[in-house]
Parts: structure tokens; sequence; C-alpha cells
């Protein structure tokens, strides 16, 4: 088993900075700050990464554990232990992970004119494999973070979920891991950079929030993209900042393959290996290294642009904007910023404050509370949508059937538009919300289109879906089955950078 080697330096000096408050942080034991992705896994040996095999404890890697489905018999890592004995040397089936860990700290073997250039070189990593080789997130994200935070010691970790998920369930059971995940690692001192969205029903243009800002966990540092000068803005709604949204980074596909590849998922990584190396000057300076002051001094790097800040947060991170941050950072101090800074109102006020909003009040479902009353008639499965969440949320009417096995189940809604644009889909998954074990089937037809569908039932409780698009209007529908069906709740689709649930 691979045991990360100790750190021994003096003990950090936080010095008080602007009105920033003195906050603790993770990295008790030296000046290498660790870096923790939180992913698919990552191909090790490409030439963007130092490793020396699972019994080296002076290459890059510090800490590897699959947390997914590839790797069985499952295995939760114990206190303390930072290396899968199952699997000696981390891997990535998918890509994704070996993607965003070169944005993060790969080693810029290359030409910058050939692959995007890390802002943190060869800086200590951890992965915590989370997603299968198929590319769905089956891994325990609390216990990948907190395992980050108490066994690893990470003092950043960077989340980019939501590409290669296959199906976001409907109900917010996904994102409360990822949101009490995120508070107990600021809780423990550890940056936690999450990317924020691609855009408007993952189409890449600007409406969509995303998961990460819109429900304004204070505790995460929300990452949009950046299209670069062609076009300079956030395709995201409600980043903090953004950055790169297309770079050619490692691929997993050999040793020395790269890919081009967009998303938000490398926005943040990027980000993430910025803070890592401000982090890094200020421990050595004996200047404030917390959370607090690097997101901080971040959010005032980023350059401002005429784009609103609903697009962009404070501005734009790029090589530009950071080559101010080493200077900062060693004094401990920020840049200026415009007094009254229209970026800070929106982005620290407005935005914020739409935690409460789209929190879990008031829902019996266990999800985000609606925006509406509930105006379904749960003996009849007919009922009707109310006007989509603010900024492109989407609304889920959920129904539970019980079946027998092998019973075949057939769903049908119909409704007729009141308003252009506005679509139902119909979905069906195994077991009853919040708690879905596995998605079953789906019927996506057009906008006024009849959805319905058939599947053979195993038996037990399935929970059907209908989900409004774009509503605009109130929308009446009408579910009918043969099943046994009764009315669970309402909730809205937590929408992420995939398009559709599964």
């Amino acid at each position: 088993m691979k045991v990360r080697s100790l750190m021994v330096s003096a003990a950090l000096a936080v010095g008080a900075v602007a009105s920033i408050p003195a906050q603790a942080t993770n990295n008790t034991g030296g000046n290498e700050i660790i870096v923790a992705l939180v992913d698919t896994g990552v191909r090790a040996t490409h030439q963007e990464f130092n490793y020396g095999g699972a019994t080296s404890t002076t290459d890059q890697f510090v800490g590897w554990w699959d947390f997914s489905s590839d790797t069985t018999p499952a295995l939760l890592p114990t206190p303390g232990q930072t290396w899968d004995p199952r699997v000696a040397d981390p891997f990535d089936g998918h890509g994704h992970g070996t993607a965003t860990a070169s944005a993060a700290v790969g080693l810029n073997a290359v030409g910058p004119t050939f692959k995007q250039p890390s802002f943190a070189p060869g800086f200590k990593l951890a992965v915590a494999k989370v997603g299968s080789s198929a590319g769905a997130i089956n891994g325990d994200l609390f216990e990948a973070v907190k395992w980050a935070v108490d066994s690893v010691k990470a003092d950043v970790v960077s989340i980019s979920i939501g590409v290669t998920i296959q199906g976001v369930l409907p109900v917010p059971s996904f994102f409360i891991d990822v949101d009490e995940a995120i508070t107990y690692a600021r809780s423990k001192g550890v940056l936690v950079i999450v990317s924020n969205g691609n855009g408007f029903l993952n189409a890449g243009v600007p409406g969509d929030p995303g998961w990460a800002n819109p429900y304004s966990n204070n505790s995460a540092f929300s990452i949009g993209g950046s299209g670069g000068t062609a076009t300079p803005y956030s395709i995201t709604t409600d980043p903090e900042v953004a950055a790169a949204f297309t770079q050619r980074l490692a691929s997993k596909t050999s040793n020395t393959a790269y890919v081009n590849i967009s998303g938000t998922s490398f926005s943040a990584p990027l980000v993430a290996g910025m803070a890592a190396k401000l982090m890094s000057i200020a421990v050595a300076n004996g200047q404030d290294s917390s959370p607090a002051y690097i997101e901080t001094l971040l959010k005032y790097l980023a350059r401002d642009t005429n784009t609103p800040p609903t697009f962009e947060g404070y501005g734009i991170l790029d090589a530009a904007s950071f080559a101010a941050g080493p200077a900062h950072a060693a004094a401990g101090t920020l840049p200026g910023r415009p007094n009254p800074d229209p970026n800070l109102v929106y982005v620290e006020t407005f935005a914020n404050g739409m935690r409460d909003l789209w929190s879990e009040k008031g829902d019996s479902f266990g999800g985000i509370s609606q925006l509406h009353p509930t105006s379904v008639d749960p003996g009849t499965g007919q009922g009707v949508f109310g006007p989509s969440a603010p900024t492109g949320l989407s609304e889920c009417e959920v129904y539970s059937i019980s079946t027998t096995a092998g019973q075949s189940v057939t769903v049908t809604l119909t409704y007729t538009p009141t308003g252009p644009e506005q679509d139902i889909d119909l979905y069906a998954f195994q077991g009853s919300g919040p708690s879905f074990v596995g998605d079953v089937t789906r019927s996506a037809g057009g906008t006024g289109a009849t959805e319905t569908f058939t599947f053979t039932a195993e038996g037990g409780t399935y929970s059907i879906v209908a989900v409004g698009w774009l509503i605009a209007l109130d929308q009446p529908y009408s579910i009918t089955t043969n099943a046994s069906e009764t009315f669970a709740g309402d909730d809205y689709y937590v929408s992420t950078h995939s398009a559709g649930l599964f």
C-alpha cells in the first residue's frame, strides 16, 4: 500500500488580509499543496504526470481510491487510508478525469500551443474516482470528498460532475450529497472548486445556471466557461468567475495522446491549479493561504469585461489576468476593485440569495421547494405544470407505481401545449424517490407529442417522472397507466452538464 510522504515545515503564519477573516487551512504538514480531483479516475502513466508506481512515496501522486463500481468488491477507505489496495495503479476508463487532472496539475510536457498549460504543473495530486468507465457517476461523493479532506489532507478539491453523468435524477439527492460534502470540506479549511454547467439544456448557450451557484453553497467556488476572444462571455448563468471552456488536454487513450475537449468541467480544474499555485506562494511567504483569501484573490484577479456578471461573475481568469496573482499572494494583498462593485453586488448578494429560495423547504417529497402550489389530482393522474423556476430549472411531477414481476407496464402522458416551445418528457426509474436505484426507460417526443413507453417490470415500486421543459404558461396534462399508480410529489429537475435525464 502506498503511503503519502510526510512533509516537514514550519507552521503557517496566517496574516489578516483586507476584510477577510482569518480562516484555518488544511495544510498542516508543510508547503506542498495537494490538489484532489473527484472524477472518473486518471491515466497516471500519461506523460503529463509524474508517477513512480504504487509503492513510490516521492512522485506526484499522494492518494488514489476507486469509489465507483469499476472495482469490486466495493470498499470504502478507513480513516487515514490513502491508497486503494484492490487496484494499485490509478486508471481512467472514461477519459474525463485524465483531462481534468492535466488541466489542474499537468506537467505541461508539450508546448502551450499544443496543450492548455496548467498553472500548477507537477503539484501533488490525489484522485477520488467516482465515475465508471461507462461515464456514470455511481461512487459515494460525500465519502470521496471526506477521504480527500481527512485522509489525503488535500488543500484544493476540484469537482467537475455532470459531463459524464448519464442520468441526473430529477430529485436533489445527488445535489444534497455534493452540497453536504462541499460544506464539510470548507469547514475543514479546504477550497472546493466546482464546474457550473454547460449552459441552458447543455446546449452551450447562456441561460441554465447549473447546480453549483444558483443553489449558492457559499462554501463552493463555482466556475463558468469563457469562449475567449471570439465570444468573451460565459456560457453559464451565474458563475463566480469564468475560465477557458475549450482546451487541449491529456487523453486516456495513450501515454502521449491529447484531445480537444470542451466544457466547464475543464474550466474548474484550470482554476484549481491557479488556486494551488497561489496557496503555495502564500505558504512559502508566511501569508494567509486560507480558502477565503485565495478565492477572493482569484475573484479580484478576474478580468471584468463588458459582459453582465450574470454570465461571467467577477470576470475571466486566464494567463493574463492571473499574472498579478503571485505577487499579491506573496504579499498577502488584494487587487483593487471598483467601489461600488456591481459584480460583487450581483454574485455575492443576488446569486447567493437563491439558496434559500431553492432549498429543501416545505417539500414533502424531499426535494427543492416549489415556487408554486402543487396542482395535481393524485387519484386521476391529472395535473398542471406551473411555470419553470427562474433561469431554466424544469419542474417534475413524480408518481409511484406498484408492479409485479414480469408485468408489462405501459404509461402514457397526453397534453396540448398552452404556449410555444412547451414540452413534457416522461421517464421511468426503478425504486422510489429520492433514492432511485436505476433508470429504466424514457419517452422524449417533440413539443405537443404524446409521451408513452412500455417496459417489463421486475416487481416492486417504480417512479414515473414527468418533466416539464421551458414551461411559461400553466400546462395541464394527463397520465394513464395499467399499473397501480399514486402521486408521490413534485420537484425541480437539477439540471447539470448532461443533456436530458439519461
